[in-house]
């Protein structure tokens, strides 16, 4: 949003960044990437890459030059644990994710530069996905997906960590701190 570049990866593992005004699209980072978070000062990109062996999949970042929107240095891995579903504070310190190895079903926040991790809550049979701060950076939405009835329910869980609370389905969007 409020951004005239869009990024995007390809299938030969390539990020470019488009350029609505120019109508270009420029060359950004080669590599495996998917699920792309970008932070709200857009110098940095999060995205899912799996390791070597293929096994896990791991956070990672890539600084980015706002002016150009192209990389302003190399990729690192910052997550310790395997995770997906990468999401950025509001003010671009932290970064949420949904951590687990085969099944992510903890809700996790860290530096958006690496750092400690803190479990904020285990979803146990769930699969946690589309992680969303609140504008406040209070509390992180997220839906957990039952593993057995691939049932979708809502939660928010506080940044201070605790129990998930389940969000009402007929809850407004304002109603569940989307911003």
């Amino acid at each position: 949003m409020g951004t005239n570049r869009i990024y995007y990866t390809t299938d030969k593992d390539e990020l470019f960044v488009y350029d609505r005004a120019s109508k270009r699209s420029t060359l950004v980072n080669r590599g495996k990437m998917s699920v792309l978070a970008l932070s709200p000062k857009r110098d940095r990109i999060a995205f899912v890459r799996d390791n070597e062996d293929k096994k896990d999949s791991y956070i990672w970042t890539l600084p980015l030059d706002p002016a150009t929107g192209g990389a302003a240095g190399p990729a690192r891995r910052v997550s310790v644990k395997a995770g997906y579903w990468p999401a950025f504070s509001p003010d671009g310190q932290n970064l949420a994710y949904a951590a687990g190895d085969l099944l992510p079903s903890a809700v996790v926040v860290m530096p958006s530069s690496g750092g400690t991790e803190r479990e904020l809550v285990k979803m146990p049979g769930a699969m946690v996905v589309l992680l969303q701060w609140s504008t406040d950076a209070q509390s992180i939405s997220f839906t957990a997906v039952n593993a057995k009835t691939e049932e979708p329910t809502n939660y928010r869980v506080p940044v201070s960590g605790g129990k998930a609370s389940l969000i009402p389905q007929n809850a407004k969007a304002g109603e569940i701190n989307f911003p």
